[in-house]
């Protein structure tokens, strides 16, 4: 567990960021506004090259991958 006395939203993802090891650091709400059936798809988006998967749970559309060195984005 990681404590940081800061407050703030930004400040406990900066802090968590700082602090996390491993191949892809993932942002998601524990309220569940999120599916997190989703991840392994995220994972995949990475693994396959994407810089940033971004997901919208206002929408029903397919992850948004972005690849910042063709500095475009794709639906896939």
């Amino acid at each position: 567990m990681i404590d940081e006395p800061r407050r703030g939203y930004g400040q406990a993802y900066l802090t968590g960021f700082a602090a996390a090891s491993g191949d892809f650091s993932m942002m998601i709400d524990a309220d569940l506004s999120y599916d997190f059936d989703e991840i392994p798809r995220f994972v995949e988006a990475l693994a396959e090259g994407a810089e940033l998967v971004i997901g919208n749970r206002m929408s029903s559309t397919t992850p948004v991958r972005c690849r910042s060195s063709a500095g475009s984005a794709t639906r896939s």
